[in-house]
């Protein structure tokens, strides 16, 4: 099973910025005293407090307005905007960020340019198979609407290890 989805995701799929909302890593405006961001609209950490790991990861999005789901049962509540399946070892979490960005020059070897669209993930599920071993992950996300302005992603790069930032422009600037 793994391998004929990291197949698809390999022919279909198409390369995202995850925004995980660890909690370990304090950002340089974390008031410890109130233990949150004494800045709300700090260009680092976005108001919450703690610098975000931001990663490239593949991934194939599927729309629910796309979902034979719904012509079968054409009165089923859409709860979920976008559905993501990411690889095995991905390992999104509820609250996790997706960025959809665009891509200079390439999605392959590119640097990404600005952001398309802004998704919240609100369920993620682990498929195993039957030994237990997880097979890939099923998100489901709902549209968020991105109300500042980016100023630039900057791509940072540590050996083999490579993590992106996205800097906000901050109000009055």
């Amino acid at each position: 099973m793994r391998e004929k989805i990291n197949e698809i995701l390999d022919k279909w799929g198409h390369y995202v910025l995850i925004r995980r909302n660890d909690k370990k890593l304090h950002c340089d405006c974390f008031d410890y005293h109130t233990q949150e961001s004494a800045v709300r609209d700090c260009a680092v950490c976005d108001g919450e407090g703690y610098v975000p790991i931001i990663e490239k990861v593949l991934t194939r999005r599927w729309g629910i307005g796309d979902s034979p789901d719904t012509i079968e049962n054409p009165g089923r509540i859409a709860r979920s905007d976008r559905i993501y399946y990411f690889k095995h070892w991905v390992n999104p979490q509820v609250q996790d960020v997706i960025y959809e960005v665009t891509w200079v020059p390439n999605p392959h070897n590119g640097i990404p340019k600005s952001i398309v669209h802004v998704y919240s993930i609100h369920k993620a599920h682990a498929a195993r198979a039957d030994n237990g071993r997880i097979e890939y992950y099923r998100c489901e996300s709902k549209e968020e609407f991105l109300n500042k302005s980016v100023r630039k992603i900057n791509v940072r790069k540590n050996r083999n290890l490579v993590n992106y930032t996205i800097e906000f422009k901050n109000k009055g600037k």
